[in-house]
């Protein structure tokens, strides 16, 4: 039995493993970008299982081409997002930055409004931010849906859906 192994016939792990042969193989995979294959990929690959059956033919051209108009729309859908958000901070933005602003002369009580929400998202204080609050109003309903719904299944007084666990009260 060779060391490190279970079975007498199976060659040791430092045998089986290659690191230096795997090292060389992921290099030359790596070394040749994908998306040559839109162009020069082989149109009839062919992957095979250990002992040669085909499992399953591809052509490169189709599968690139597909993958790289996935990630072309995924990339501009990300830059739409960007953009409107960036819009939409503006938009919101410049009307408080004008109402702030000392110069504008604007009321009194609407300054005050402004430039005390505008301290509230600047200070460094200890201010739930807006992600907790929206977790902890969602577990709120979600509590409350489950009490609402306990209330009308015993105000419906219908016997148990299985046998043995009663009506409910």
């Amino acid at each position: 039995m060779s060391y490190g192994s279970v079975c007498k016939d199976t060659p040791p792990r430092s045998i089986r493993r290659k690191p230096w042969e795997n090292l060389l193989t992921t290099a030359s995979e790596l070394s040749r970008p994908s998306f040559i294959d839109v162009w020069f990929g082989d149109p009839h690959l062919e992957y095979k299982s250990d002992d040669g059956r085909v499992l399953r033919v591809e052509d490169r051209r189709v599968s690139e081409a597909a993958f790289l108009t996935g990630l072309g729309g995924a990339i501009w859908t990300t830059l739409k997002i960007a953009t409107l958000g960036s819009l939409l901070a503006a938009v919101l933005g410049a009307p408080l930055g004008f109402l702030s602003a000392k110069n504008m002369h604007a009321p009194a009580a609407v300054a005050w409004v402004v430039n005390a929400m505008g301290g509230l998202a600047f200070a460094q204080v200890n201010v739930p931010s807006p992600g907790a609050v929206w977790i902890a109003i969602y577990y709120a309903a979600l509590a409350a849906a489950v009490v609402r719904l306990r209330a009308a299944l015993a105000r419906a007084k219908e016997p148990a859906p299985f046998p043995g666990l009663g009506t409910p009260r």
